[in-house]
C-alpha cells in the first residue's frame, strides 16, 4: 500500500513539472528587483531549423509578380538586470558620458557618441561573446541578426517538488522551458556620422506539442529580457553598472506616436503619422525590426525603403526538381506633409495593381501600424 501511494505521489509530482516551471518563470518575470534575471545562452544548444506554423510566418505574396525589369539597381518600466559580466567582455573605452538611453513607449535605444564603424564592430563582438552566430549582416543598412539559442537559467530548488528536487540533486539536472531567442541589432549614424543610434530587438520561439511531434512557435516578446540585454550591451560598450542602470530606469517616455490608416489611390491605403520626417524614419526602422522585414536598401533624403519579401517558388516539372527562393522588392516611401505630419506609402514597381498586391500592401501597412 505504501509503495502504491509513493508511486501515485511520484506521478503527480512529475505531472506538475510543466506547470510548476511555467509558474516559476512568470513569478521570475514579475520580480522587479535588480540583479535577479539570469542570462545564460549555450553555444551547444543552438537550434538550426525552426518550424513555424503557417499562420505565424511573415506576409507572403500569393501570386508571382515579375519585378526583375525594375530591380536592376537594387542590391543585396522597472527592469531586472543580469550582474554577470567580466571586465574582459567590455571595450577599453570607459567614457561614461558617451552613452545615453532614449525611450518611447516600450522602446528603448542607445545614443552613442561614436561613429557607426566603431559601434558596429563592438555590437558584433557583443553578440558573439554571448555565444551567438551572426546569420545575417548588412553593414550598409546597419543591421545584424543572430541564430537562435537556448537561454537555460537554473530553476531555484525551492520551486521544485520534493521528489523532483531529490532527482535534480542526484542527476544534476536542470529544468527549463524549451524556448530559444535570437537578436537583431540595428545601428543608425546620426550627427553627420559622429554618433550612432543603437537598437536591440529580441525574438523568441517556444517548442509546443503538435499531435505526436513538436514544433517551434513564435511567442510574445519578453520585454524585461530585451531591456536587460540592452543593459548588458551598455556594459560591453564600456558603461559602468550603476550608470547604465540609472540611465535605463531614469529614461523618460517621450510623446507617443500617433498613426492612422487612411485611404489612398487605386485601392491602396497610406499611413499618416503625427511626426516629422526624422522621427517617422526612426519609427519605421523600428517597425521593420519588429516585423523582421529585410531592408535591401534605403535613403533618408528621398525617404525610401526597399523592402524584401522572399517566396518559395517550385521549379521544374511538377516541382520534381525542388524549390527556389524568389525575392520580391517593394518601395515604402515617406513624405513630410506638414511640420509634424508625415505620410507613408506602399509602392509596387511593376504598377500591376491587382487585388492580390493591393491586399498584400494594405496588410503590410496595417502590420506596421500595429507596432506603434
Amino acid at each position: 500500500m505504501i509503495i502504491r501511494l509513493f508511486i501515485l505521489f511520484f506521478v503527480l509530482q512529475l505531472a506538475s513539472c510543466s506547470s510548476s516551471v511555467s509558474n516559476n518563470k512568470q513569478t521570475a518575470n514579475e520580480n522587479k528587483e535588480l540583479g535577479d534575471r539570469a542570462i545564460n545562452y549555450y553555444e551547444n544548444r543552438t537550434v538550426s531549423s525552426i518550424e513555424v506554423p503557417p499562420d505565424l510566418t511573415k506576409p507572403n505574396i500569393q501570386e508571382d509578380f515579375d519585378l526583375s525589369p525594375y530591380l536592376g539597381n537594387i542590391n543585396q518600466n522597472s527592469i531586472s538586470f543580469n550582474e554577470k559580466t567580466n571586465d574582459s567582455d567590455t571595450l577599453i573605452s570607459k567614457n561614461q558620458n558617451d552613452i545615453k538611453v532614449i525611450r518611447s513607449g516600450q522602446r528603448r535605444w542607445l545614443v552613442v557618441d561614436r561613429p557607426k564603424e566603431e559601434v558596429w564592430d563592438a555590437a558584433d563582438g557583443f553578440l558573439k561573446s554571448n555565444g551567438f552566430i551572426i546569420k545575417k549582416s548588412n553593414k550598409n543598412i546597419g543591421v545584424m541578426e543572430t541564430n537562435f539559442l537556448k537561454n537555460v537559467p537554473d530553476i531555484p530548488a525551492n520551486s521544485l517538488g520534493f521528489i523532483r528536487k531529490t532527482f535534480k540533486n542526484i542527476l544534476k539536472a536542470k529544468y527549463a522551458l524549451p524556448t530559444v531567442d535570437k537578436y537583431r541589432i540595428r545601428i543608425e549614424p546620426i550627427n553627420d556620422g559622429k554618433s550612432s543610434e543603437v537598437y536591440l530587438s529580441l525574438f523568441s520561439m517556444a517548442e509546443v506539442k503538435d499531435k505526436e511531434s513538436t514544433i517551434w512557435q513564435a511567442i510574445e516578446k519578453d520585454e524585461i529580457l530585451e531591456t536587460e540585454m540592452l543593459y548588458t550591451l551598455m556594459l560591453y560598450l564600456g558603461s559602468d553598472k550603476n550608470s547604465a542602470k540609472s540611465k535605463i530606469l531614469a529614461s523618460k517616455d517621450i510623446k507617443q506616436d500617433t498613426i492612422k490608416i487612411l485611404s489612398h489611390i487605386n485601392g491602396y491605403n497610406k499611413l499618416s503619422l503625427s511626426l516629422n520626417k526624422n522621427d517617422t524614419w526612426r519609427s519605421l526602422n523600428w517597425a521593420f525590426n519588429q516585423l523582421e522585414v529585410d531592408v535591401e536598401d534605403k535613403d533618408f533624403k528621398e525617404g525610401s525603403f526597399y523592402v524584401v519579401f522572399t517566396k518559395e517558388k517550385k521549379k521544374g516539372f511538377l516541382g520534381l526538381f525542388g524549390e527556389k527562393e524568389e525575392k520580391k522588392v517593394f518601395l515604402i516611401l515617406l513624405e513630410q506633409t506638414g511640420p509634424k505630419t508625415t505620410e507613408v506609402y506602399f509602392i509596387n514597381f511593376a504598377q500591376e495593381n491587382t487585388p492580390e498586391i493591393i491586399e498584400f500592401g494594405n496588410k503590410f501597412l496595417s502590420d506596421i501600424a500595429k507596432q506603434f
